[in-house]
């Protein structure tokens, strides 16, 4: 049996009727059996969100995916948590610091033409720094650079690896991962929000190592499935006591989709998304990531 995923990133009404781009991204991949897939939701008040967003999410599965390649990735064991987090801190940090590179270059607006393509594998470049400063004076610089350019790219994040013998959800700030499985039982990673309900924590975050949460997901039984969202979708597609997939929407997706190639239910996955309806319910950007064995 192989995987099976289908996912889609629309704008959400706000965003449209203010003329502006969606700012939650997806990103996945399948290494040698093995899911690897991210969610990262833009912040509103953060002016280049979508770019961190796209950055992100692309940037963690790839540092992923080489270590898969690589056969470095730690055993996806339950055994394993606290060495597969190290790795995972490690991932994400480098992720960071490839953005902080990038952003040492061009003005903000031009950071977009500096995200690689799917099939880019060098390092993105590092601005060089004049011979006369001190190379204290440049980590300094350099820091409180970095510190003011990642809040204009704040985003959250929201990720699995997984195998046949189960594997990890990852989690920072809100949105939700769901291990649904058959009978109406799941396993979710729930919203993590500050003191207020609109506030939550980003990946950009100088303390975002203290939001980084990890869970264990056993593996997938028939019938089964995973899903990553950002909080676009939850008032529909999350039950009200967010203990599982609302089943009222989910069940009717899930046994479309199940019958059909991946593009055609992608398709139909935005189409979903883009509904009248939903936007009535909600008018913020939505991702939704379903994946399962076929």
């Amino acid at each position: 049996m192989s995987w099976k995923i289908v996912s889609a990133s629309v704008t959400g009404k706000g965003h449209l009727d203010q003329n502006q781009p969606c700012q939650d991204a997806h990103y996945h991949a399948v290494v040698q059996e093995i899911l690897l897939a991210v969610i990262c939701d833009g912040a509103g008040s953060a002016q280049n969100s979508q770019t961190g967003a796209t950055f992100m999410s692309r940037q963690v599965v790839r540092g992923l995916s080489a270590l898969v390649e690589d056969k470095e990735l730690p055993s996806l064991q339950p055994v394993n948590q606290e060495i597969f987090t190290g790795t995972l801190r490690t991932v994400i940090a480098h992720a960071r610091d490839q953005l902080a590179a990038t952003l040492s270059i061009p003005a903000p607006e031009e950071i977009s033409a500096l995200i690689p393509d799917q099939n880019a594998a060098q390092p993105l470049p590092v601005r060089a720094f004049p011979l006369e400063e001190t190379r204290q004076q440049q980590q300094q610089q350099e820091m409180e650079r970095t510190q003011v350019s990642l809040r204009d790219f704040a985003c959250t994040l929201v990720g699995c690896v997984l195998s046949d013998m189960g594997g990890y959800f990852f989690h920072i700030g809100d949105g939700f991962a769901i291990h649904q499985q058959a009978q109406g039982l799941a396993q979710l990673s729930l919203p993590e929000n500050g003191e207020y309900a609109d506030e939550t924590y980003f990946v950009t975050d100088h303390n975002w190592q203290e939001h980084l949460r990890i869970m264990p997901v056993p593996p997938l039984d028939a019938g089964s499935f995973i899903g990553l969202m950002s909080d676009g979708p939850a008032p529909f597609a999350v039950n009200k006591t967010k203990t599982a997939f609302y089943l009222p929407f989910i069940e009717p997706v899930m046994r479309f989709l199940r019958t059909v190639p991946e593009a055609e239910g992608c398709l139909a996955l935005k189409n979903l998304l883009e509904d009248e309806k939903t936007h009535r319910i909600t008018a913020d950007d939505k991702s939704l990531l379903l994946a399962f064995k076929s």
